[in-house]
């Protein structure tokens, strides 16, 4: 089996893809450097990012494709299943070969995958978008803690830039250690050790911090119709994974 080693970069997948589209091995898979397992019966190649020949690889398929239909191969790919190298390797080739019709082919393995996973990715997406709750510090800086299931952060900041682009931001992935940071200009992705203790403490927060979070859990209980209370819809539209970091749901 051949396997091609690459270092988990989207960008590193595309100079994957000149390889595999040069030689189309019929059995393959596409691991990352630092995460593969030996096997002393597989055809290892080490793939080496070249940032040039990417964006060379991603402007033809932009023309070829068209941008959203390459936008949603990266939002598959943000998915971290093991398993979405391969299909979209597999798929893209087929789109070159066939066309983009073969996105819609529901008789094709890597076309039910692909499809199914951009949905739960958006799906993810949309709930960040909706359950990121910022605190702002003394220094002026609004920060939010989130635990989303996929990497979704990379996607999410063209909502907050817009929505609060009057303001510094910081939204930390805890899962995965790394933010992106907005300075009042544009967004930057930072890898940095967040001080969980004075995220949480409130000596750290601007003076009218605890007002606000007070003030919305007030708003957030006197909407809440007892009579009408529905636990089951409420955590299929809130799943408790996510309750917490949401100052709703903590205790006032």
């Amino acid at each position: 089996m051949k396997i091609y080693l690459y270092d988990g970069s989207f960008e590193g997948l595309m100079c994957v893809f000149v390889e595999y589209f040069k030689h189309r091995p019929d059995v393959f898979d596409v691991q990352n450097f630092e995460k593969f397992g030996a096997d002393i019966f597989a055809d290892y190649q080490d793939v080496i990012c070249d940032a040039d020949l990417a964006e060379r690889v991603m402007q033809r398929l932009k023309i070829k494709l068209k941008s959203e239909i390459l936008k949603s191969f990266y939002h598959v790919f943000l998915s971290e299943d093991e398993k979405r190298e391969y299909h979209i390797l597999r798929m893209l080739a087929k789109c070159l070969d066939f066309g983009v019709k073969m996105l819609s082919n529901s008789a094709d393995e890597d076309s039910l995958y692909l499809s199914k996973m951009y949905k739960s990715v958006h799906r993810e997406k949309h709930r960040m978008e909706a359950f990121v709750r910022f605190r702002q510090m003394k220094d002026g800086l609004y920060a939010a803690v989130v635990e989303p299931d996929f990497n979704v952060l990379p996607i999410i900041s063209d909502h907050f830039e817009e929505r609060y682009a009057d303001q510094f931001w910081l939204i930390y992935d805890a899962r995965r250690k790394f933010g992106i940071y907005y300075n009042q200009r544009d967004v930057k992705g930072v890898e940095i050790e967040f001080d969980f203790e004075a995220f949480k403490t409130e000596t750290s927060w601007d003076e009218n911090e605890q007002l606000f979070q007070t003030l919305w859990k007030n708003y957030f209980r006197s909407t809440n119709i007892i009579s009408r209370k529905n636990s089951k819809l409420h955590v299929q539209h809130m799943p408790k994974r996510y309750w917490k970091y949401l100052v709703e749901k903590e205790r006032l």
